[in-house]
């Protein structure tokens, strides 16, 4: 007998797994049952997919914006803040919209991004290009515009 088999001879490794082993008692009721299926075929039908499920995909109805880029007047008190204090109200607008209240200040096109940013929130339509020019030009102005529509959509 070599030292690998020591104390064991051919009987122990022939005797199965079914065998309870000394000092283990009985086996649970249902051990070393087949289970239900076990060792049958499977079943023979096939199913044959010949029309692939199809998305939908429904894309939300863009709108214009409810107050024009001189609308700021609606809001006077927006418009006010806008005019004499624009690096608060951008922090403020920054808040309300879940970002950092710096982005405005320390982010090169930070603006441009939160207006985009803004638009996509409300489904709002524009373009890129379109709020970079409106920050260029109406700078005060589309900030108002932008706190206000984010202000009445409860934000």
């Amino acid at each position: 007998m070599d030292k690998h088999n020591a104390g064991y001879d051919q009987q122990d490794y022939n005797s199965g797994y079914g065998q309870p082993q000394p000092g283990y008692g009985q086996p649970q009721p249902g051990y070393g049952q087949p289970q239900p299926g076990y060792g049958q075929p499977p079943p023979q039908h096939t199913t044959v997919v010949v029309q692939q499920p199809q998305t939908l995909v429904v894309s939300p109805q863009l709108r214009d914006w409810n107050h024009g880029i001189c609308g700021c007047f609606d809001d006077c008190g927006t418009c006010a803040l806008g005019t004499f204090c624009p690096a608060i109200l951008a922090c403020m607008t920054a808040s309300k919209m879940g970002e950092n209240p710096c982005v405005p200040i320390c982010v090169q096109g930070g603006l441009i991004a939160m207006r985009t940013k803004a638009r996509m929130m409300m489904n709002i339509k524009g373009s890129i290009c379109n709020d970079c020019c409106m920050l260029m030009w109406c700078g005060q102005c589309a900030l108002c515009q932008m706190h206000t529509e984010l202000k009445e959509a409860g934000y």
